[in-house]
C-alpha cells in the first residue's frame, strides 16, 4: 500500500503543472521580430498564438478581428514572452473588431519561434493516379482495401481549409481512386465551443451543410464522378465541453471500395 502510494504521488508530481485546456477570445498582438511573434492576452496572462506549424495548424491571426484561441498549456519555455499551447488553434473570428487595431508591438528582449524546415519537394516528382492531376506526388496506399474513414477539420465559423487539411482532400483522392470507391459518404458538422469564463460560442445554422457540399463539390471538380457521393449534415449534436471541441468542426468521409 505504502508502495503504491509513492508511485500516484511520484506520478501526480511528474505531471506539468501548467497543462490544462483553454479557449477564449482576444485581440491578437503582433511583435516586430523575425520571423513575427503573435500573442494573445488572457486574465492577465500572455499566450504565444503565432508562427507554429503542424498538422492541424490554422491560418495566422488578423489585426482587426479577435481570435478564437484554443489549446493546451503546456510547461515548455516561453515563446515571444507567451506560454506555449499543444495542441493549439486560431480562428480568425469574421466580425471586423476595430478594439483589435493595435500596433506593432517591439519586440526586444523577446525570444522569436524557430520554424521548422518545410520537407523539398522530390527531384523526380509522380504522379500517383494518371489524369487526376501532378499535384500527388506521394506513393499510393497498398492494397488490400477496405472502408475508410477521412476527418476534415475546420477553424471556427468557416468552410475554408488550411493547407493540412487540403492535403486530406488529396489523400481522400487518391485513395478513391486507387480503391475504385464504389461509393464515398461525406457528413458535415458544425460545434459549440465552450470557453473558458463558460460562455458558448455556436457556429452558425447550416455550416454543417455547407462544409458537407463544398467537400463533396472539390472531390467532384477533381475528378471523382464515377463513385456514388452521398451528402449528410449534423448541426451541433454533441455538447461542448471547452476540450476537444475544435476537433468537433469536421468534415467526415467514408470511403467504401470495390467488393465491400
Amino acid at each position: 500500500m505504502i508502495r503504491l502510494s509513492l508511485m500516484l504521488l511520484l506520478m501526480i508530481n511528474a505531471a506539468p503543472a501548467s497543462a490544462r485546456n483553454l479557449s477564449f477570445l482576444a485581440c491578437p498582438q503582433l511583435h516586430d521580430t523575425s520571423p513575427n511573434c503573435w500573442t494573445a492576452i488572457y486574465e492577465g496572462e500572455t499566450y504565444f498564438i503565432g508562427a507554429q506549424r503542424g498538422p492541424n495548424d490554422s491560418y495566422l491571426p488578423q489585426m482587426k478581428h479577435q481570435v478564437l484561441v484554443e489549446g493546451v498549456v503546456t510547461d515548455e519555455p516561453r515563446i515571444c514572452g507567451g506560454l506555449v499551447m499543444k495542441p493549439l488553434r486560431v480562428s480568425v473570428m469574421p466580425e471586423l473588431d476595430l478594439s483589435c487595431d493595435g500596433p506593432v508591438l517591439s519586440g526586444e528582449g523577446l525570444t522569436p519561434p524557430v520554424l521548422p524546415a518545410r520537407r523539398p519537394l522530390a527531384s523526380r516528382p509522380r504522379d500517383v493516379v494518371d489524369g487526376i492531376g501532378s499535384f500527388m506526388r506521394s506513393e499510393p496506399p497498398s492494397p488490400p482495401y477496405g472502408v475508410r474513414e477521412f476527418r476534415i477539420e475546420f477553424d471556427y465559423g468557416t468552410d475554408i481549409l488550411v493547407d493540412q487539411m487540403q492535403k486530406r482532400v488529396v489523400e481522400i483522392l487518391i485513395y478513391a481512386t486507387v480503391s475504385e470507391a464504389r461509393r464515398i459518404s461525406i457528413t458535415g458538422y458544425s460545434a459549440t465551443s465552450l470557453l473558458s469564463n463558460g460562455t458558448l460560442l455556436a457556429e452558425a445554422e447550416g455550416l454543417g451543410e455547407q462544409r458537407a457540399r463544398k467537400i463533396g463539390a472539390i472531390l467532384s471538380n477533381l475528378g471523382l464522378t464515377e463513385p456514388k457521393i452521398e451528402l449528410a449534415w449534423v448541426e451541433a449534436e454533441e455538447a461542448p465541453n471547452g476540450i476537444d471541441d475544435a476537433q468537433r468542426r469536421r468534415v467526415t468521409v467514408v470511403v467504401t471500395p470495390a467488393g465491400e
